[in-house]
């Protein structure tokens, strides 16, 4: 009888996080667009590895709604529609807000120093730089993980991410003022944060997280109503 051997487990799933992770990234990142076929054998070859790994790290990918797997017809990155975004924003809209409440006082000075140093960064660069969806991102984070509920978070962090697609079309729209005005808001939740009042921290996550949706439902020709 063949004995398992747990080291080749452990290798074998180091390999489809791998995968995985990297896969996200594309996505989160624009390299891979919706709708984009995604090659098991140039992966599978990228990695030195079998196309198994592969198919187990689509799966995942599917399971988390960024690939659509279909018999005979492979994997593609899952098209953006205005019904996932709905329900999308409509979760964050509920979730961030409350979990950035709870932080309002568990923030010390350093903590909230760091906060500004981000914003400080992030407010000087324009959505085209490399790293701005990464500071936005830092920004939201370091008030959520203030709130001490790693479950909340990690909800927050999975929609953060399935977020992310409708966030860098809605960073293609022409036009400063958006982007203006979301430096605003940053600024306006840190300063409620400094006065140490939950409510308005609440109250402008929520808008700032709304006018993007809002945005998006004003302008349908943007996303299909469906992801029929």
């Amino acid at each position: 009888m063949r004995r398992n051997n747990p080291s080749a487990a452990t290798d074998s799933l180091t390999v489809v996080d791998t995968i995985a992770a990297e896969l996200r990234a594309d996505i989160r990142n624009g390299v891979l667009r919706p709708g984009d076929p995604i090659r098991q054998d140039v992966i599978a070859k990228r990695h030195g590895t079998s196309r198994i790994p592969v198919r187990e790290a689509l799966r995942e990918l599917s399971s988390e709604g960024r690939v659509i797997i279909r018999p005979n017809a492979g994997a593609r990155v899952a098209e953006l529609n205005l019904a996932d975004l709905r329900e999308v924003y409509l979760l964050r809209e509920r979730l961030e807000p409350f979990a950035a409440g709870i932080a309002v006082s568990r923030l010390d000075e350093q903590a909230i120093a760091k906060i500004a140093h981000v914003l400080e960064d992030l407010t000087a660069m324009r959505t085209g730089d490399a790293r701005f969806h990464e500071l936005d991102l830092e920004f939201h984070h370091l008030i959520y993980q203030a709130c001490d509920m790693p479950r909340l978070v990690r909800m927050i962090e999975s929609l953060w991410e399935t977020s992310q697609q409708y966030r860098n079309v809605y960073s293609w729209l022409p036009g400063e003022q958006r982007l203006e005005v979301s430096h605003l808001e940053h600024q306006l939740i840190l300063d409620a944060i400094r006065r140490s009042s939950p409510e308005d921290v609440s109250a402008l996550v929520a808008l700032h997280i709304r006018r993007t949706r809002l945005t998006f439902e004003s302008m349908p020709q943007l996303l299909p109503q469906d992801g029929g």
